[in-house]
């Protein structure tokens, strides 16, 4: 059992014996007890921690006592009421029998007699609480329970207890009770005067679904539903069960009138008109008919908003012109509405599960209405559900270190990457499989994203992503694509054959069926097309792109044919949590249009540390900053660095014993730079060409020598004219502009670099037969090529001045992530040329956190005695998501900033 169990058992032990959870709901978790006094079974329901910090206990236990006045045979009493553990809770009679929507899901449609009986029973209790004033304001199958066939109304007291006890704050904290399907239109609006008309709304409707199987209104998403329900006319029971008799249908379509005035004025005249012994027309006739289009809505600025605290239906909003209109006032409409859905204490996202590099955490069902995450509770991380409509949070066993979720193209599966590779896990029934496990040679702990096609197929991004693998949704392969660099956090586009993805910072779309794969641009001002630059997007139904940069969120329409945004950007989000290494931005979208993200900080800033060969730390006192790439003078005293995303960056140089920071080179898209044999100049590649200068010249650094072609990492040997550069899948050392030799077949995608005496070249692969390897090249032309270290090492750096080369095997299966960034371990591998196999065996130095960016993370020199690399800096647990629904409407009202 939980922790919070185990706290509410000792807190009760005087009066109650705590057996087992029963269930949780939107507001509360029911535990079954035995009354100690009495020798009773009871059900204790404690309120979520967030709801009851919210309303206070002394107030909402002040409100709950008035529900003990409620005594009716259809009425499940209050028996007790209380504070204990720190959880605020009430006591009803445990009832041995089911819920309404239990049978609901087994029969779907109730025999029409029984419909009737059950309407009548729960219409007698509501109208008994009516006549003390007590309006129920949550009535729907969940709260009626049944006992030999006849019903209990339940939950009086908690519904009542949270209006009162929340007064004035309803409207602060967006605290709005009831169901979607069964909410009154007066309280979708957020109406402050709630009365017994509400409740005949929700009876009205849960006679509905007991008679045709479906409640009045349904929708893909939350807000689609709400709209409806203020908007759109019910179709006519008879329609679907022509069994119905026409008395009965005209009460429960005049109790689910828009209006409250067009209603019946008390539960008996409802019940009463079930029975045919009523009036049950309001005036008009009932004709069996299709749903009516409802009126437009009108788009203008906001006129109100609310916050949604608690994770309850803000997308009522979306109907605020029709409902207006209807009334004879103004017609706003609100833009986006934002919620907030907040997690216990105990609870937290974590993007960091098996690591300390993030990457992407939420999920959001097609339908709009379940947010999965990534997380932690207490000491357990896995996979967490939450309708949008409720408190309740569930956690997925056989989810244990899961990260990167996905719904299926269904929603009826969550798939998910894990250790073992990657799993689905069907919502039905919980069960969970291996899909697809780890590609040989991948690191362990790899989750760079995937996706589910409308058709069912899924796209995963694996090898560092390096390639994209489709399945079909069973998990058989259908074909691999290779990347031109990377194709990180794919995602579905409407036409199901397109995925987008990124490279670098810059916006990709793949076709899956060719591989073809082409830019993303936009026409910049300039009248040129330019690449947009992203570090993860994802796209609606409607063709409308959310893409994550530099810690916003921007929406632009997109057409897929031409893989071009066809109008300009605009700011939706102004914070969102992006992550450091993958980059991974903490948002999701369903086909539908609402967007969940996590507010937050771009995490690529931190420290810079430096250790010796023992593992022993001390910080650099430079300042904090976005350092993604470094590189460190042979004597170790000197940092070159660059700060900011690649496509978008400066170059520094970094005193390591004072931390004077002198900025050398700033715009363009920078390649990691690298000191020459000497430590006086820096070579570096700039827009795709290479360029070579000394950062404390008063002067312009200057073209490599045959460095013009398109170049993506260019590194000085020791000697200072010759270089080895790599284009496309290819490497060469250029010696004053000339290639002397040939070229070597090294995938594009590796981290490179080379012996001092310039006879071999070292790179670790990220695709391909030796993925996730270390090999050496051998530049003689005799094509010798060497594995030294295996697949779960990586990043090699060669020791200016000295004789060994020095690897990093990331630790994530076998060690909790760290404060600070990844548990990295330090190995050299000597080197000496005049043995066969001049590549020693790796040998341990020391074990250190290290955040992570693209490429080499770290940098050694000083005969390898010295070492820097960033760490994080620390944050507070994630425990809050927000929820935006039309926020497409900004890409019509506002001009935006234009992607760059």
């Amino acid at each position: 059992m939980s922790d919070a169990f185990d706290r509410l058992r000792t807190a009760l032990a005087d009066r109650y014996r705590l057996e087992r959870e029963l269930g949780a709901g939107g507001m509360a978790t029911v535990y079954l007890a035995e009354d100690i006094r009495h020798g009773r079974e009871v059900a204790i329901k404690v309120l979520h921690p967030d709801l009851g910090a919210a309303l206070g206990a002394e107030r909402f236990l002040a409100e709950i006592k008035t529900t003990a006045r409620l005594q009716h045979p259809h009425i499940l009493p209050l028996l007790d009421s209380g504070e204990a553990g720190g959880s605020l809770f009430y006591v009803m009679p445990f009832v041995a029998g089911e819920t309404l929507r239990a049978r609901l899901v087994r029969e779907r449609q109730l025999p029409v007699d029984d419909a009737l009986r059950i309407a009548r029973e729960v219409g007698d209790a509501l109208g008994a609480a009516h006549a003390i004033g007590i309006v129920h304001r949550d009535i729907k199958p969940e709260n009626i329970l049944l006992q030999s066939g006849h019903a209990l109304v339940a939950d009086f007291g908690i519904a009542l207890a949270v209006h009162e006890a929340a007064g004035a704050r309803m409207t602060q904290t967006g605290l709005s009770l009831g169901t979607p399907q069964y909410m009154s239109p007066e309280q979708a609006m957020g109406e402050k005067q709630i009365d017994a008309r509400a409740d005949l709304y929700a009876l009205g409707a849960v006679t509905y679904e007991m008679l045709t199987g479906e409640p009045p209104f349904t929708g893909a998403t939350l807000q689609a539903i709400v709209a409806k329900v203020v908007s759109a006319t019910p179709e006519a029971p008879s329609l679907v069960r022509r069994a119905i008799p026409p008395h009965v249908e005209a009460a429960v379509l005049r109790a689910l009138e828009k209006l409250p005035a067009d209603r019946f004025s008390s539960a008996a005249d409802f019940t009463a008109a079930l029975e045919g012994g009523g009036a049950a027309s309001s005036g008009t006739n009932v004709t069996p008919s299709r749903v009516a289009t409802p009126p437009p809505v009108v788009h203008a600025a906001p006129a109100r908003r609310w916050l949604v605290a608690w994770g309850v239906v803000a997308a009522a909003a979306l109907a605020v012109g029709w409902w207006m209109g209807r009334r004879g006032e103004a017609a706003p409409s609100v833009a986006a509405v934002s919620a907030s859905l907040l997690l216990p204490d105990s609870m937290r996202i974590q993007p960091q599960l098996a690591t300390a590099e993030g990457t992407a955490t939420l999920a959001l069902s097609p339908d709009g209405t379940m947010l999965a995450f990534a997380g932690s509770h207490g000491t357990r991380s896995r996979l967490f559900l939450r309708p949008l409509s409720q408190f309740a949070v569930r956690g997925l066993e056989g989810t244990e270190g899961a990260q990167a979720p996905f719904f299926s193209a269904s929603g009826e599966s969550i798939y998910f990457f894990a250790l073992e590779g990657v799993k689905r896990v069907v919502l039905a029934d919980g069960r969970v499989t291996l899909i697809h496990p780890p590609p040989a040679g991948s690191f362990e702990g790899e989750a760079w994203g995937g996706t589910a096609m409308s058709d069912g197929t899924i796209v995963l991004s694996q090898r560092l992503a390096s390639e994209l693998l489709v399945l079909s949704p069973s998990g058989d392969s259908i074909r691999t694509i290779a990347c031109r660099a990377t194709c990180a956090f794919p995602a579905a586009m409407p036409d199901g054959r397109h995925v987008l993805a990124t490279s670098g910072d810059f916006l990709f779309l793949v076709d899956i069926g060719t591989g073809e794969a082409r830019p993303v641009t936009r026409r910049s001002a300039a009248a040129r097309d330019e690449g947009v630059r992203a570090m993860m997007a994802r796209v609606d139904g409607d063709g409308h792109l959310i893409f994550a940069r530099d810690g916003r969120l921007y929406a632009a329409p997109i057409d897929a044919a031409s893989a071009r945004l066809t109008g300009a950007a605009v700011v939706v989000v102004d914070s969102v949590r992006t992550e450091s290494g993958r980059g991974a931005a903490q948002f999701a979208i369903n086909g539908g249009g609402t967007l969940v993200y996590v507010p937050g900080d771009v995490m690529t800033r931190g420290i810079l540390v430096r250790a010796d060969r023992a593992g022993k730390l001390d910080t650099i006192p430079a300042p904090a900053d976005e350092y993604t790439a470094l590189d460190l003078t042979p004597d170790g005293r000197r940092v070159v660095a660059r700060v900011g995303v690649p496509g978008d960056a400066k170059l520094v140089v970094i005193d390591v014993a004072t931390g004077r920071v002198l900025p050398w080179i700033a715009g363009g898209s920078l390649g990691a730079p690298r000191w020459t044999a000497d430590g006086r100049r820096v070579a570096f590649v700039r827009n795709d060409s290479g360029f070579i200068g000394d950062p404390e010249a008063n002067a312009s650094p200057l073209p490599l020598p045959g460095g013009t072609a398109i170049l993506s990492v260019v590194t000085p040997l020791n000697d200072s004219a010759a270089f080895l550069s790599q284009l496309g899948d290819s490497v060469g050392v250029l010696v004053h502009g000339q290639t002397v030799g040939s070229r070597l077949p090294v995938p594009s995608s590796a981290i490179l670099a080379a012996t001092g005496d310039g006879r071999w070249v070292i790179a670790q692969h990220l695709r391909g037969e030796d993925n996730g390897a270390i090999v050496a090249y051998a530049m003689d032309g005799s094509g010798r090529r060497a594995v030294i270290a295996p697949g779960s090492f990586g990043m090699p750096a060669w020791v200016a001045g000295g004789s060994e080369v020095i690897a990093a095997e990331v630790l994530i299966a076998r060690a909790p992530a760290a404060a600070g960034g990844t548990r990295q371990t330090f190995y050299a591998m000597r080197y000496d040329p005049t043995q066969a196999s001049p590549f020693g065996a790796p040998q341990q130095l020391f074990t250190a956190a290290v955040a992570d960016f693209p490429g080499r993370n770290f940098a050694v020199g000083g005969a390898g005695r010295r070492f820097v690399f960033k760490q994080h800096i620390a944050t507070a647990p994630l425990r809050e998501v927000r929820v935006l629904t039309a926020w497409h409407d900004r890409l019509r009202d506002e001009g935006g900033e234009r992607a760059r």
